[in-house]
């Protein structure tokens, strides 16, 4: 799920030096702590900003990386918003006395790109691959016919792979993403 930065964000990141407004949203975060985000976004020089509203002005905010440690601890202003910056590309959590959000890593839009090849496999059989769908998705391959030929899970990088099917443009669709995959040259 992708947010734009309400204005008063937009001015506290534009203020800092950090030019990037769009960023992810934490899901789970909004379902835990209705009112409580927590954002990463990028900044200059290979580094990221971790930034959220929804806290007491004046509650301290700590941010812990994905394993856990301390990385910073900073203070809510106005309406809530809190922002740290300089951290490297990773999911935190920011926590309050009363609230918690978990901010995910960033990915480029490159990166989130869902991507798919169709190979040939041993004998007069190929197989689909490709990856971008959400880790244990479940995802359908449809044949150029939409005929559904298979079902799988997603694993790490939400990668997916069928194998031992005919040469064909093939759909791969989940929930929420559709990725068309074209015919491997004979």
């Amino acid at each position: 799920m992708r947010k734009t930065l309400s204005t008063a964000v937009v001015a506290a990141v534009a203020f800092s030096g950090w030019t990037t407004v769009t960023v992810h949203a934490a899901d789970a975060a909004e379902r835990a702590a209705p009112g409580a985000t927590c954002f990463l976004s990028e900044g200059p020089n290979n580094t990221f900003g971790v930034s959220g509203e929804g806290f007491r002005p004046g509650e301290r905010v700590t941010v812990k990386n994905s394993q856990g440690t301390t990385v910073r601890t900073t203070t809510a202003i106005t309406g809530g918003f809190f922002e740290v910056t300089g951290l490297p590309n990773d999911t935190y959590s920011a926590a309050g006395r009363r609230v918690r959000a978990i901010c995910p890593k960033w990915v480029s839009d490159e990166e989130a790109a869902i991507k798919c090849t169709v190979t040939k496999g041993p004998g007069a059989t190929y197989g689909v691959s490709g990856r971008g769908f959400p880790v244990a998705e479940t995802v359908t391959l449809k044949n150029s016919s939409g005929t559904v030929v298979d079902t799988t899970r997603t694993i790490q990088d939400g990668f997916f792979e069928f194998t031992g099917i005919p040469n064909d443009t093939y759909t791969v669709t989940s929930k929420f993403a559709k990725v068309t995959c074209p015919k491997a040259a004979e």
